[in-house]
């Protein structure tokens, strides 16, 4: 609970721009709430107003590309009259990343029978916390989004894993499956990502022969959900699997950007070596010799084999987040050196976590929030890398003493990192405070 309260006050200073306003209101900030106004009104677009430079026209008619999970918090929260401000649906989707994080680490720790339990979570637990902190760049519809995608998927994770644990769970199915209808309307990617959970689910019961009916009606509840998505996605695209077909764009309609866009695919694994050079290289030209020490780098690759749309400033996961990184690689290494058993359970969901790794890097864009789907399988594979080094050590204290430095490290660079994104995206106006002006405008 106390780990919940700091993160959402971290939250409410980030996502207020350190006013702690809890009624703040940024950027296109309004928009969930528009979609919930018109989602009861039958209607699946949008007012332009709430949405300018980013909606897509069709045939006159103003949508957004935007999933409408968050719009239904928005119109659960209106119920108390807050539905308007962004900050509330912000900190219910932070708390319940913590959550799923927590129970997530505790499921992985006991496949592993690590002994301790209660200490080693009390002790690790708040690594695997901060990553989130890094989405706290500004309250407005794009993080608002990738945030509850984020935390709906881990939490589908955890019941996967749960029910790979326990198979014969019923309860644990029929909550997995509505947890992944959820997923499905928060974004494209995590959409993608359930519907490989219903066929790794659907392999599993085939190949021990275990096709329960009492498990059917779970898989109808996803299936009518997957059904939905196809249905908003005809109503919004004219394609039941289109989710934002460029051409469409507001900013690029008639325009070059906007040919070269219709002319390239959306997803391409041509894209794949320069997106892994972009979310996961470094250079030489990413450091500076004083505070921050950090800074965006330039591109690595000499060829570029696909065409993107949209690209950031290049600035790497392994700059913020170097740690779970290297846990991660050695959870992955792990996996395949354990016994049968937890590889039968640890695998698929690894399998998992990665489609929305995947996707991100075949996107026609690269942006600096989309690394926020790299975060489950990351988080995901350095717990594993975690236990593997865990159960070599026998002395708790030991234990206990390495996480300190470990998270006030990975602090470290989480809160660099994410002043300096915020940074090149407001820079010093009236967004940022003086102190975050001072120190990377004098130090350039």
């Amino acid at each position: 609970m106390m780990i919940i309260l700091i993160c959402n006050l971290i939250a409410i200073g980030f996502l207020s721009n350190f006013t702690f306003d809890l009624y703040h209101q940024g950027r296109y900030s309004e928009a969930f709430y528009n979609m919930w106004l018109k989602i009861i009104s039958g209607d699946i677009g949008i007012d332009r107003s709430v949405l300018a430079g980013e909606t897509f026209i069709i045939n006159g008619k103003t949508v957004a590309y935007f999933l409408p999970f968050p719009a239904l918090v928005r119109g659960f929260f209106s119920l108390i009259y807050i539905g308007q401000y962004p900050l509330p649906s912000f900190l219910l989707g932070i708390s319940l990343y913590v959550i799923s994080v927590y129970f997530l680490f505790k499921e992985i720790l006991q496949l592993y029978s690590i002994k301790n339990i209660f200490n080693i979570l009390s002790a690790w637990f708040p690594l695997f916390v901060i990553p989130i902190i890094t989405l706290f760049i500004e309250s407005s519809i794009y993080w608002e989004a990738i945030i509850w995608g984020l935390s709906l998927f881990l939490l589908e994770c955890l019941f996967f894993i749960k029910y790979l644990k326990n198979q014969k769970n019923t309860l644990n199915i029929y909550i997995l499956f509505f947890i992944a209808s959820l997923s499905l309307f928060t974004r494209p990617t995590y959409a993608f990502a359930s519907g490989v959970m219903l066929i790794l689910y659907s392999v599993n019961e085939f190949k021990h022969k275990r096709i329960t009916v009492k498990n059917i009606p779970a898989i109808i509840i996803f299936l009518s959900a997957l059904i939905m998505l196809g249905v908003l996605n005809y109503q919004k695209w004219g394609s039941a699997f289109e989710f934002s077909p460029l051409k469409y764009h507001e900013q690029l309609i008639g325009t070059e950007r906007g040919r070269l866009a219709e002319l390239s695919p959306s997803i391409s694994y041509k894209r794949i070596p320069e997106a892994v050079e972009y979310y996961f290289m470094i250079g030489n030209d990413n450091f500076i010799h004083k505070s921050p020490f950090i800074k965006p780098g330039n591109k690595i690759l000499p060829f570029s084999l696909e065409h993107f749309d949209y690209k950031e400033w290049y600035f790497s996961i392994t700059l913020t987040m170097p740690i779970f990184l290297i846990l991660s690689l050695f959870g992955i290494v792990n996996v395949f050196q354990k016994s049968p058993i937890t590889k039968f359970k640890l695998i698929p969901i690894i399998v998992l976590a990665f489609v929305p790794c995947l996707l991100a890097l075949m996107l026609i864009s690269m942006a600096l929030r989309y690394k926020a789907e790299f975060y489950s399988f990351i988080l995901i594979t350095s717990m594993i890398g975690l236990c593997s080094i865990l159960v070599k050590f026998e002395k708790i204290e030991i234990i206990k003493m390495i996480s300190a430095p470990v998270l006030i490290l990975s602090v470290f660079f989480i809160i660099n990192s994410t002043l300096l994104e915020r940074h090149l995206f407001f820079q010093c106006k009236n967004i940022n405070p003086i102190f975050i002006c001072n120190w990377y405008e004098n130090n350039k």
